[in-house]
């Protein structure tokens, strides 16, 4: 088994150093000033190192964590909050709508959304099944719907959103299509 100064890698809390040196085969040890009863130290506190550093480079925000962390943002109306969690590119479809392009967009949408409604999700169930995430949710009112995330390095690239725009309509008391 690997041996590891615990006062080598200064990266992370020391908690969550516990944790990783643990998951991946790791023993630590107490600092020793006596090198020698630590053979090859150097060799493996630089792939622990490389090894965090990638975990944090290449191990972004998942489908199911992303959408947890999307719902408090709505739940908050934090329309730049929510636009951080998009590609610059990404875009939203909210099938009862137009699909809105591009991050800056987005973030306008929800702008206005959320002055013109005060909206909540409920989360129902929420799905992952590789980069895809699936939300199925419900609001105060009883309006119903789910969402599909594209999730492409930690970001959604694409959004598209199933629900009954008429009847969220109605129970917002906002403007009828038409009216």
């Amino acid at each position: 088994m690997p041996i590891i100064l615990v006062q080598c890698v200064p990266l992370i809390p020391f908690k969550q150093f516990i944790v990783i040196c643990t998951a991946i085969g790791y023993l630590i040890v107490p600092y020793t000033s006596n090198l020698s009863l630590i053979p090859h130290f150097r060799l493996y506190v630089l792939f622990l190192s490389e090894y965090i550093y990638l975990y944090k480079s290449y191990h972004p925000m998942q489908p199911i964590a992303l959408i947890t962390q999307w719902i408090t943002l709505f739940n908050n109306a934090d329309a730049a909050g929510i636009a951080a969690l998009y590609h610059e590119e990404a875009v939203n479809h909210q099938v009862a709508n137009a699909p809105v392009v591009g991050k800056k967009a987005i973030q306008e949408m929800f702008e206005a959304e959320f002055k013109a409604a005060e909206m909540r999700c409920i989360p129902e169930n929420i799905f992952e099944d590789g980069e895809w995430g699936i939300l199925e949710w419900k609001d105060p009112l009883g309006l119903r719907g789910c969402g599909f995330f594209h999730v492409v390095d930690g970001k959604i690239s694409f959004q598209r959103g199933y629900w009954d725009k008429l009847s969220f309509l109605r129970m917002h008391k906002l403007p009828l299509p038409g009216e």
